[in-house]
């Protein structure tokens, strides 16, 4: 029987203070075109990540499911863009100059975030990760944290969320979509592609819809286990969104 794979992650690397090229990635932008949502118009765009990091260690908390595990938090991050094989620096539009961090920021830990739960090359393709930030990648594609795969992307038990600070456990997986969970609340990844779909209040209604959709014969289970009937009556009335924490990050979706 193999041992349950905890995230703690032991190794040797250690705090870097040089600024130096973090990750390059190719990541492909959807945007509807009009009325037509079913043929969105796709851009593939290619980024540059330079800066230091230095590793913090995720605490317990509470009854929640959180194993202490160190995580990189990102400073003096400057970003750019190839473009024609140059790289020229990248000013996101429409935003404020004192954001700029954060918006990097949220690039660097999305795309780290998106390396470790995986999707198809044509949404997004790391071409360059730094070494320490590979092997917190590997933690997490170990032998002992995968689960199953499906249409060629493995998925495993634990991922990081996109800020990288909360480790969510696998929940369930069905022929729509991927669940993960902490807290009592989810996050919805495509099952074909692991595009995130909601990690927000959308995903929790998402998954009480798919159960329901399992019991119906509409969608079919792959993995995991559905909750008991009265289990999912107590979910509906439970106030799952206490008040929310202070956001230190905009919401940034690549794909």
């Amino acid at each position: 029987m193999k041992k349950q794979m905890e995230p703690t992650l032991k190794t040797d690397i250690t705090e870097n203070d040089l600024v130096k090229k973090l990750m390059e990635f190719d990541v492909t932008q959807i945007i509807p075109t009009g009325d037509n949502q079913k043929d969105p118009m796709r851009t593939k765009l290619q980024f540059c990540v330079y800066g230091t990091y230095r590793w913090e260690k995720m605490e317990d908390n509470g009854e929640a499911y959180v194993a202490a595990f160190p995580y990189p938090v990102f400073k003096h991050l400057h970003v750019t863009q190839v473009s024609a094989g140059k790289e020229v620096p990248y000013e996101p539009q429409g935003t404020r100059p004192f954001d700029v961090p954060k918006i990097f920021k949220a690039i660097a830990t999305r795309a780290l975030a998106t390396e470790i739960m995986g999707t198809t090359t044509e949404m997004f393709q790391m071409l360059f990760l730094d070494e320490g930030l590979r092997k917190f990648v590997n933690h997490f594609r170990s032998e002992e944290n995968y689960v199953l795969c499906i249409s060629g992307l493995p998925i495993y038990k634990y991922i990081v969320s996109g800020n990288l600070r909360e480790c969510l456990e696998l929940s369930m997986v069905t022929d729509a979509f991927i669940y993960y969970s902490q807290y009592g609340m989810f996050d919805a990844l495509g099952t074909m592609d692991h595009r995130l779909v909601s990690d927000n209040e959308f995903a929790d209604n998402c998954y009480l819809d798919s159960v329901e959709n399992i019991r119906n014969g509409t969608e079919k289970l792959l993995w995991g286990k559905i909750p008991e009937q009265h289990d999912i009556e107590s979910v509906k009335t439970e106030d799952l969104w206490p008040e929310e924490p202070e956001q230190d990050e905009p919401t940034l979706e690549f794909r």
